[in-house]
């Protein structure tokens, strides 16, 4: 997340560019991911690649699709996006694998899951923990899985 009056340009690797108008916003950019989110919470940002130009309202968000280039607002709630400043992980049907690479971001750790234990569980609400093992312990009272960590490296298997 950035706050800033000052107007400046974000270039993403496959030429999707944020222009940020005196704004607080969010852009979750990571190679490995199919699409780019990003959210506005105040002000105002232009977003576009060299054939499309979206200009974002406070509360929007919107989806990058790295192959298909195409841009897409997203009808879901923008103060989601903002969870991790208050430690609050929404979850709307999120995929356990979804979960772990949120977490693995959130806490620099890294997460193996289990052969098909990925899309095994899906979870819908809110946790809110201080540390990871607290949202690991969570997890394993909402599912059947059962976790082992060693330094930063965790491992998550059925129970």
């Amino acid at each position: 997340m950035a706050k800033s009056e000052i107007p400046f340009i974000i270039h993403t690797p496959d030429n999707l560019d944020v222009e940020v108008l005196g704004t607080t916003f969010s852009i979750t950019a990571y190679p490995e991911d199919e699409c780019y989110l990003v959210s506005l919470l105040e002000g105002k940002v232009e977003v576009g690649d060299p054939l499309t130009k979206l200009t974002m309202a406070p509360g929007e968000i919107i989806s990058y699709n790295r192959s298909t280039k195409n841009m897409e607002r997203l009808d879901k709630d923008v103060s989601h996006m903002y969870g991790w400043m208050d430690n609050k992980l929404y979850m709307d049907n999120m995929s356990l694998a979804a979960v772990c690479k949120t977490l693995e971001r959130w806490y620099d750790v890294k997460i193996t899951l289990a052969a098909g234990l990925g899309e095994s569980a899906n979870y819908t609400g809110v946790l809110r923990e201080d540390n990871i093992t607290d949202v690991l312990n969570a997890l394993c009272s909402l599912s059947n899985i059962k976790y082992e960590m060693n330094g930063r490296h965790i491992s998550i298997t059925p129970k």
